[in-house]
């Protein structure tokens, strides 16, 4: 069974390694795990590793994208399905984290990765990763599980609008980018906002990271 909706891909490039913060067209996802972050060096110089960890860190981070890329080609139409297995593989390389890193390594990839997912794919991880540490509603959930679905199509619609050679056309797209974001936290009570920062940690400097493309294919 086909299921007709647009599929947004945030890929996060880095010269040949890339992380793929990788929805299936159901709406699942799987960007919470944070062993991906380690194909960047930005990151592994943010941990402070050692060589030993520096080379198994390059290991997990190829495997991890691998394990992803293959959940992916299965093509799997069970939105419960693909988040299962998903679910199942970044538990396995959560487990290869915890023993590779060093307590208060292991705590700052999490921050690192958080930052990344919220700044990224904020409904979804506010939903999904901070529901119960942040004691979301249910009227908070049902607002942004509704951003979530509108926000993507006044991107795409966006794109859309403008033309390729306009010189304003990267500007106008980050400027929506932000307004969604600011959008989606603004339903957020002052004390869950503090401790949305406080679980994030201090800040990471994302130019370590990325150069940043956002494409939503039309729909099938």
């Amino acid at each position: 069974m086909n299921i007709k909706s647009a599929v947004i891909c945030i890929l996060l490039v880095v010269s040949a390694a890339n992380i793929s913060l990788a929805k299936d067209p159901r709406g699942s996802s799987f960007s919470n795990d944070a062993a991906l972050l380690l194909q960047h060096d930005g990151v592994r110089k943010e941990l402070n590793l050692n060589d030993n960890q520096k080379n198994e860190a390059i290991k997990l981070a190829d495997k991890a994208k691998a394990d992803g890329d293959d959940l992916i080609r299965l093509g799997l139409t069970s939105a419960k399905e693909f988040q299962d297995r998903a679910n199942d593989l970044t538990e396995q390389h959560k487990k290869a984290l915890e023993k590779m890193l060093q307590p208060q390594q292991l705590q700052r990839l999490n921050e690192v990765s958080l930052q990344v997912s919220m700044r990224y794919d904020w409904n979804a991880t506010l939903i999904n990763r901070l529901s119960e540490k942040l004691s979301l509603t249910g009227d908070q959930k049902t607002k942004l599980l509704e951003l979530k679905k509108e926000q993507p199509t006044a991107y795409k619609d966006k794109m859309n609008e403008l033309k390729m050679n306009d010189p304003n056309r990267a500007q106008t797209l980050r400027a929506l980018n932000n307004q969604q974001r600011a959008t989606s936290l603004g339903i957020l009570t002052k004390e869950q906002t503090q401790t949305l920062g406080e679980l994030e940690g201090n800040e990471f400097d994302m130019k370590l990271l990325i150069s940043f493309t956002l494409t939503v294919p039309g729909a099938k």
